[in-house]
């Protein structure tokens, strides 16, 4: 299988080394969204920002989309992406894994995808496994479901300063608070997706989620891989969301982002809790990680996504993605 990675931030930097353990995988081309770090797995690699022109000269099985969050920003990516017609487009867009019925851009990717035969597939870490699938798998255990509380402390030290601060790390109380208001400090953005994923997939769609977000602020100098954060400064969000039915809380999902959370005396954990008559209580101590687990899902998820009829896919639609060892694909 031929692959094209869609820009290189971190994420398909990790994609990229895996991708060079399977046999049956094979890189051939990179399109450079920005300004990127030069690695040794580059070299020899076509690499080129004009994304229709590489993807038209080098005609890949796969394409692995790993550059924005929203779907809006994602579209135009995974507009040419398609048109190029590989047999698989995997997107990391956070907002990709769940769209309403009746959003447009369900519909057009939809119609893409069948135009192309594409399987246009949506997956990563979170959302699409810790706060959804990974709850939602553990929920076939339950006789009834009288809530559901998913929690995640992610250890946010290895992703890039540009996006450590959207996270919200190293800003004032002041600035943290601002741009919680104005947009440019977003947390985590996939809470109502993970909501949206668990209520539908249940039979029990919520009728709203309620989202609050609050600065984690450093006590002490925190040392980063690239960079320090001062005492007084943030280190980290805590943020809350919570999908209530008919008024009532029913899902209840929190995560902690946070630049070094060993060292500050908060676990990096991911824990689900079933309130049932049969309670179910799953804490995974270390949690899953976050810029490799994506990579892992992203490369382990090609075998089956080849398999999948042309469409718009979200998590849990295909079967659960495992690594494929063998030297060929079966």
């Amino acid at each position: 299988m031929r692959a094209v990675l869609y820009g290189y931030g971190r994420v398909n930097q990790s994609t990229h080394r895996l991708a060079v353990t399977r046999p049956w995988l094979h890189v051939s081309g990179l399109i450079a969204t920005r300004d990127g770090p030069p690695s040794d797995l580059t070299q020899g690699l076509a690499v080129h920002a004009d994304a229709a022109g590489l993807l038209e000269r080098l005609r890949p099985d796969v394409v692995i989309v790993a550059t924005r969050s929203r779907v809006v920003d994602a579209l135009p990516q995974l507009r040419i992406a398609a048109a190029a017609r590989p047999r698989v487009v995997l997107c990391t867009a956070e907002e990709l894994a769940w769209l309403a019925p009746d959003d447009p851009a369900r519909d057009e990717l939809t119609a893409l995808a069948r135009q192309h035969g594409v399987a246009i597939v949506a997956t990563g870490v979170n959302p699409g496994f810790v706060l959804d699938l990974w709850p939602l798998v553990a929920s076939g255990l339950a006789w009834d479901i009288r809530s559901i509380r998913a929690r995640r402390v992610s250890d946010v030290s290895g992703f890039a300063p540009v996006t450590r601060s959207r996270l919200g790390l190293d800003h004032t109380p002041e600035s943290f608070a601002a741009g919680v208001a104005d947009g440019s400090v977003v947390g985590h953005l996939g809470f109502p997706e993970s909501i949206r994923i668990l209520g539908a997939r249940l039979g029990r769609p919520v009728d709203e989620v309620r989202l609050t977000t609050e600065p984690v602020i450093a006590e002490r100098r925190y040392e980063l891989p690239d960079g320090v954060v001062e005492p007084g400064r943030t280190i980290g969000a805590d943020q809350r969301a919570v999908g209530l039915v008919d008024g009532i809380p029913w899902i209840t999902i929190e995560l902690m982002v946070h630049g070094a959370p060993s060292v500050g005396g908060v676990p990096a954990i991911d824990e689900v809790l079933i309130e049932d008559e049969h309670p179910i209580h799953v804490r995974v101590d270390p949690g899953f990680a976050g810029v490799r687990g994506t990579a892992a899902l992203l490369v382990n998820g090609i075998p089956e996504a080849r398999r999948a009829a042309p469409g718009l896919h979200g998590p849990g639609d295909l079967p659960p993605t495992a690594p494929w060892l063998g030297a060929t694909l079966a």
